[in-house]
């Protein structure tokens, strides 16, 4: 959280080598912190042993190619100054719940008048706890995504979902769309 606040407030240039060395310090920091393998499993669900493995890969960089735009594209935002920012923001850490190799990290933030409460899904990998969910008010990203998938593919198909998610990187890369939720 503190790495992606000082990446946000790190004010770059629009198409400069700032701004090209800001990108690859963003996705290095994502790329630390996301069990990237954990939250694609999660996120297809019961469709992941069902697919053959390119799928499975195929799979796993489209939703990583997503969800690294999506951040990127809202961190951009708020390094060009273009977000309504809030007047006081207040983060407060709750104790942490670890169950083996799986923890919860609980944040409660205040920005301005709006309360909300950030569930951490975590995991062990061996070496340190890496991120693979964050649930904002019991809502969370990766069963958003797994519903969302999994009725494209009982409507359309596994190719369907592929190409869904082919246009939407496109959409938030070309600042055109946005990762939700």
């Amino acid at each position: 959280v503190d790495r992606a606040k000082k990446l946000a407030e790190r004010k770059v240039r629009p198409d400069s080598p700032e701004e090209e060395k800001w990108k690859k310090d963003v996705k290095a920091t994502v790329d630390e912190i996301l069990d990237w393998d954990e939250l694609t499993k999660r996120a297809l669900g019961r469709a992941w042993e069902e697919r053959k493995p390119a799928e499975r890969e195929q799979f796993s960089k489209l939703l990583h190619d997503m969800v690294e735009a999506s951040y990127e594209s809202k961190l951009k935002l708020a390094a060009r100054d273009q977000l309504k920012k809030p007047q006081e923001v207040k983060l407060t850490w709750e104790p942490e719940k670890i169950d083996g190799t799986q923890a919860t990290a609980r944040a409660k933030i205040k920005a301005d008048k709006t309360n909300a409460t950030l569930d951490f899904s975590l995991r062990w990998d061996g070496s340190k706890w890496r991120g693979w969910g964050v649930a904002i008010d019991d809502v969370s990203t990766v069963r958003t995504y797994r519903s969302q998938f999994s009725k494209i593919i009982a409507e359309s198909g596994f190719p369907a979902l592929i190409d869904r998610m082919k246009k939407k990187v496109e959409e938030i890369k070309s600042g055109k769309g946005e990762l939700a939720p």
